[in-house]
């Protein structure tokens, strides 16, 4: 049986001055094909880096497939081999390093296994480890997320601390020290580490590029942190470690790395790149410009909402609100030395299609060829806010979303009643909605076409309320499930679970008063 993902590659051609845009057709991979195929009816999710891969099947039963670090054992690697250490662990990350693999729980817990040089697993030593293991100081704390470099391992607990392991330039922790309270995201390059605040501050430590994260070789005025004593209490050699503060003038908003590069996504929508750019990894700038600090990715005329890179790859892709996806820098057999709008639908395709090598950036749920235009995936995505296609507008806030009644009919059942029951659009047909911010309602809207919908703490109050007034079970379904996982603000969960108990309508007063308890308004985060 040959296998195919929903996913799609594309050729690259010219279509202005200033951007190219992509074409798409089906990505094979060959290795999927020599599986039977009742295994291949039963896989339920996997991720995968190059020939390196991971599969859960439906009952959360895992397998490795390829070249792996348990694949010696073995005399033909891409048949997949029983991970079971780590079944009905429910998988919420895997992450791939040199020669070794991490896996992060729902629970929070960390298994390693691999090669083991400079301490990479974990475990206070260098020997090799064959199979999935716990790595036993997270055993009681819950991991949230997980990042790595070529030999150095980063966490994120609950708790806002971070833990690093390995080999990071000339710093080497051999278990999981203690490096920083107050963190809410994490990203490592191939020799660098970096944390973001609750605050948007941004602090790296390690070599990016060439560029090695200390006062020696920053032009800037900058805070250090310098771990004098190994605060994570760990037996064994250490070097202490420096971690340099960034000179953004705006908050940061998130952050994540290439091999060599760094991306970083400001409080006003606006990219900041750092670090090497032989493949154009800094969006806009000559090859050998390597600037000694960050620098603006110029996106012209688009906010930019979201941001992707990956450790294995020299590639960049961004999100705008109008719902395009740009890339640039690095891909197989090429370089975009300037963004690149793209007709790709997430990011999970760019890396899948144009990386080298091939990266799935997270999950991805098999499907065969014949799906990959499902009405459910993203078919209807293409024509939403879509000035010319729309025979509606929604004003938000003063903000335009151009809709298609004839889908908002089919996917809601308030809208449905509003529609039959006789209702007159003004003369422009505009419908105004001033009760929810633009964001969070054009993200609900955008789910009625494509079924799929990221729910944060900063957003989800206003869709719970979104989900019970307009009758949405399905949203208050995937709601209950992000809110099971754990991976929310844990003040926004406790206030969750209060909310859930209350009749509907209490729940809307209770709900607006925990946001402005917890969460920030949007004028003081962009303040």
């Amino acid at each position: 049986m040959s296998g195919c993902f929903k996913y799609l590659c594309c050729g690259c051609y010219e279509d202005s001055p200033s951007y190219g845009r992509l074409d798409q057709c089906p990505v094979h991979l060959p290795h999927i094909g020599l599986l039977a195929e009742n295994f291949v009816d039963d896989i339920k999710m996997m991720c995968f880096s190059g020939p390196k891969m991971l599969i859960i099947t439906k009952s959360y039963e895992v397998y490795g497939l390829g070249p792996l670090p348990d694949s010696e054992m073995y005399a033909n690697i891409f048949e997949p081999r029983r991970l079971n250490q780590l079944d009905e662990k429910k998988i919420k990350k895997f992450v791939f390093g040199e020669n070794f693999v991490l896996a992060l729980t729902e629970k929070g817990e960390m298994f390693s296994w691999g090669e083991n040089n400079d301490c990479r697993l974990g475990f206070g030593h260098s020997k090799k480890i064959g199979v999935p293991t716990m790595i036993p100081p997270f055993a009681d704390k819950r991991v949230i997320d997980v990042a790595c470099g070529s030999q150095h391992v980063t966490v994120l607990c609950k708790d806002q601390k971070i833990y690093s392991w390995g080999k990071c330039a000339k710093y080497q922790y051999t278990s999981p020290t203690l490096m920083a309270t107050n963190a809410v995201g994490i990203a490592c390059s191939m020799h660098a580490s970096f944390y973001l605040t609750s605050k948007g501050e941004v602090f790296g430590s390690g070599t990016l590029a060439e560029i090695r994260l200390d006062s020696s070789n920053l032009r800037y005025q900058f805070e250090e942190v310098n771990r004098d004593k190994n605060p994570g209490g760990v037996s064994g050699w250490v070097q202490t470690g420096v971690w340099v503060k960034l000179p953004f003038k705006n908050k940061i908003k998130k952050i994540a790395c290439g091999k060599h590069h760094l991306v970083a996504l400001d409080n006003e929508g606006v990219v900041h790149a750092w670090g090497c750019n032989q493949n154009g990894q800094l969006g806009g700038q000559d090859s050998t410009y390597s600037p000694r600090e960050p620098i603006k990715v110029s996106i012209i005329n688009e906010k930019i909402i979201d941001i992707a890179a990956d450790s294995q790859s020299i590639l960049s892709a961004a999100l705008s609100r109008r719902s395009k996806i740009y890339v640039w820098g690095g891909y197989k057999g090429g370089t975009f030395s300037q963004p690149c709008v793209t007709s790709f639908r997430s990011f999970q395709e760019v890396f899948t299609n144009l990386s080298d090598p091939n990266l799935s950036l997270g999950f991805i749920t098999f499907k065969p060829a014949e799906q990959n235009r499902s009405l459910k995936t993203g078919a209807l995505e293409s024509i939403f806010d879509e000035k010319d296609d729309s025979d509606l507008i929604i004003n938000v806030r003063n903000q335009n979303i151009y809709v298609h009644k004839i889908i908002l009919k089919a996917r809601s059942k308030y809208f449905q009643a509003m529609f039959t029951n006789q209702w007159k659009e003004n003369d422009n047909n505009v419908l105004k909605v001033d009760d929810y911010s633009y964001e969070t309602y054009r993200n609900f809207l955008l789910y009625l076409y494509t079924g799929e919908i990221d729910i944060t703490s900063e957003n989800v109050f206003e869709l719970m309320s979104i989900a019970d007034r307009y009758v949405d079970e399905d949203l208050s379904e995937m709601i209950v499930k992000k809110i099971e996982t754990g991976s929310l603000n844990g003040e926004v969960i406790d206030a969750l679970k209060e909310i859930m108990k209350l009749s509907s309508p209490n729940y809307e007063k209770f709900c607006e008063g925990m946001k402005k308890m917890i969460v920030p308004s949007t004028s003081q985060q962009d303040a």
